[in-house]
């Protein structure tokens, strides 16, 4: 747990699901596609339309695992304001 002044953070909270309190493959592969963009951004290794279509790719594939979670049902099903 890190303290930043009155927060407290754990730094699982951004692998581990919420509901089940088991690791989310979609958040760690999310994570890591994070890094990488951030590293080849930093070290100017690919160019920006290259960066731009890896990032669609990155965020559209999030979006749609909401949409699916969303419809379907799933484990952070709870945390969206839908109610049946």
């Amino acid at each position: 747990m890190l303290n930043f002044g009155t927060y407290n953070v754990c730094v699982l909270d951004l692998v581990v699901d919420k509901t089940t309190g088991k690791l989310d493959s979609a958040k760690i592969w999310k994570h890591i596609a994070f890094i990488i963009m951030s590293q080849a951004m930093l070290t100017n290794t690919v160019t920006w339309d290259l960066m731009l279509a890896y990032g669609s790719v990155v965020g559209g594939s999030q979006v749609a695992i909401m949409l699916i979670k969303y419809k379907y049902g799933g484990a952070n099903v709870s945390d969206s304001k839908h109610e049946s």
